[in-house]
C-alpha cells in the first residue's frame, strides 16, 4: 500500500499524527490534510462538506506530486462510510490505501 489515511472526529489528532508519520517517512512522500483543501464558501446546499470538491482537488494534488516524485500520500482526514475508501484510493491513483 502506498497511502496512509489517518481517520477520525474532529479534534483527536489526524493532523499532528500525519505530520509526525511524515516526518518519520523516510521515502519520497507528501502529507495533506483534507481539511484544508475543501475549504470553499459558502459550500453548494449538495454538498454541504464539500465532499466532492475534496476529492477533485485530491486528484489534483496527487497528480502534481507523483509528476515531483512522491511515491507514498499520509492523509488526515474523515472517512465516514467504508464506500468511499474507493473514492480516495482513486483519486489518489494508489495501489492501496492502509486506513488507521
Amino acid at each position: 500500500m502506498d497511502s496512509i489515511f489517518v481517520n477520525g472526529t474532529v479534534g483527536v489528532g489526524k493532523s499532528t499524527l500525519a505530520d509526525a508519520l511524515g516526518a518519520a517517512e523516510g521515502g519520497c512522500h507528501a502529507v495533506i490534510d483534507l481539511d484544508a483543501i475543501r475549504r470553499f464558501s459558502p459550500a453548494p446546499s449538495s454538498d454541504r462538506f464539500n465532499h466532492e470538491l475534496e476529492l477533485l482537488n485530491l486528484r489534483s494534488l496527487a497528480r502534481n506530486y507523483r509528476t515531483a516524485g512522491a511515491k507514498r500520500f499520509i492523509i488526515a482526514g474523515v472517512i465516514e462510510a467504508e464506500a468511499e475508501i474507493s473514492r480516495y484510493v482513486d483519486a489518489l491513483g494508489s495501489e492501496g490505501m492502509f486506513v488507521c
